[in-house]
């Protein structure tokens, strides 16, 4: 707090801000004019940092508004639609079937159900059934924004080679057991990025 202004910014969905009053058509770009009314007050250049959608989030924000971020530190951004734009067939496939089983239960008003898949695909079998009642209860509430999470992610367009222009800004971390998905995300946004942006951690 010494060096910096530390702002922590709740997503749609998210902590204190309400899911979208119109869902329809939902994409980064929505979240991005979000973290952009915040980051409007701020008449000087900014840090970046973001994990899963919020790494996503994050490297459109840098995309779109490169002039004024002076670094982006990311753990495993869920930018899917790369996966497809770039044929990786076999992460494709695991992520939209993860998700299709999530979306499926959600549909069916069983949010507890749908958030058990999430988690404990993530973090591996059990996961769910360790978190405390509260943990579970809140971790299924947040799981309400998870089709427009998804839709946000799977409806990207912007392609691989449009991240090589933060060469040099961002940190990419992974971890070593992370899901194929995530792996291959960051594997193929490094590969533009230039040697030494990522990092896997054990």
């Amino acid at each position: 707090r010494d060096r910096y202004r530390a702002l922590g910014l709740d997503l749609w969905g998210y902590g204190d801000t309400p899911l979208p009053a119109q869902p329809a058509d939902f994409d980064l770009g929505r979240e991005v004019a979000l973290a952009r009314s915040l980051l409007s007050r701020i008449d000087e250049p900014f840090h970046i940092v973001g994990h899963s959608y919020g790494g996503a989030v994050g490297l459109r924000l840098a995309l779109d508004f490169p002039e004024q971020v002076l670094s982006v530190s990311v753990h495993e951004p869920v930018l899917f639609h790369l996966l497809r734009q770039e044929q990786c067939t076999e992460e494709w496939e695991e992520i939209s079937r993860v998700s299709s089983e999530v979306l499926s239960l959600i549909d069916q008003h069983d949010l507890s159900g749908g958030a058990r898949i999430f988690v404990d695909y993530w973090n591996g079998d059990g996961a769910w059934s360790s978190l405390t009642a509260d943990q579970q209860e809140r971790t299924a509430n947040a799981a309400r924004k998870a089709p427009l999470d998804f839709a946000a992610l799977f409806g990207e367009s912007d392609p691989l080679s449009r991240f090589g222009t933060l060469a040099g800004k961002v940190l990419l971390t992974v971890g070593e057991r992370t899901r194929k998905p995530a792996a291959k995300v960051a594997a193929l946004i490094g590969s533009v990025l230039g040697p030494g942006s990522l990092h896997v951690l054990p």
